[in-house]
């Protein structure tokens, strides 16, 4: 049987969501959903990851995206599968470089279950944007019926492991050997 998700009120994490937020440093950032129109930015962010973090994103280093994965990370429904994308904010208040992208995906066979992923390009790590899209994620997941985020994550990514601590206090964390399954409210 297929879960069909009703949406009976706007949606706060919806079509014309936008956010800018400062983060430590000073660096201003928008946030809102990510679009189909985004495929050449989310294809020259990759280019912007060291292969470390490629490798930690992919789990396998990742030098390009094809046509097909830039039309699955791009073209989405919004309910199933959500996407944030974070843009540098100029002098000026126009959004710029993409910095960061945040998305979930609803597990099929548990439909109040989903598939967190977060990759913020390497010249901004450490300056919480990470644990920034994951909150707001987490936010527009609950509004979808998503109680729980299910991810895996290599268990040499500590930065992963600091943003789910930081974000529940509730966290089951499964050892798989080179991959953790962190599951969280």
């Amino acid at each position: 049987m297929r879960y069909v998700f009703v949406v009976t009120r706007p949606l706060a994490y919806g079509e014309d969501y936008q956010e800018d937020v400062t983060l430590s440093g000073g660096t201003r950032v928008r946030l809102r959903l990510l679009r189909p129109s985004d495929k050449a930015e989310l294809s020259r962010g990759l280019s912007r990851l060291s292969r470390e973090s490629q490798y930690r994103r992919f789990l396998a280093p990742k030098e390009r995206l094809t046509d097909e994965e830039l039309a699955y990370l791009t073209e989405v429904d919004g309910y199933d599968h959500v996407a944030l994308a974070a843009g540098l904010v100029d002098a000026r208040g126009q959004e710029g470089e993409g910095v960061g992208v945040a998305r979930f995906v609803r597990l099929p066979d548990e439909p109040s279950v989903a598939e967190p992923a977060v990759v913020v390009v390497d010249a901004m790590q450490g300056l919480g944007l990470g644990g920034i899209l994951v909150r707001r994620l987490i936010e527009a997941a609950r509004e979808r019926g998503i109680e729980r985020f299910r991810s895996e994550f290599l268990a040499e990514n500590e930065a992963m492991r600091e943003i789910v601590d930081q974000v529940s206090q509730d966290v089951t964390l499964r050892d798989e050997g080179a991959i953790v399954v962190a599951e969280f409210p």
